[in-house]
């Protein structure tokens, strides 16, 4: 399973990320399959709130979590 994530930020500059592909098309996953995602999600708010939001340091990012929880560029 794979997450694409992009990193970005509401119109008020608070964190966003936008998930695409993997369980979040017609989703039938197992108990470990969906341990395996939370893992993965807590990963992206993380990041998430690490970004920078304001000021020329800000700029949206994009990545690809992996099932090794790896992170990998799109």
């Amino acid at each position: 399973m794979a997450i694409k994530v992009t990193y970005t930020r509401t119109w008020d500059h608070k964190p966003l990320a936008v998930l695409d592909g993997g369980p979040f098309v017609d989703a039938e996953r197992t108990p470990a399959q969906l341990r395996e995602m939370a893992a993965m999600l807590l990963k992206v708010a993380d990041a998430a709130e690490a970004r920078p939001l304001h000021g020329r340091h800000w700029y949206p990012g994009r990545v690809v979590l992996t099932d090794a929880g790896e992170q990998v560029a799109p």
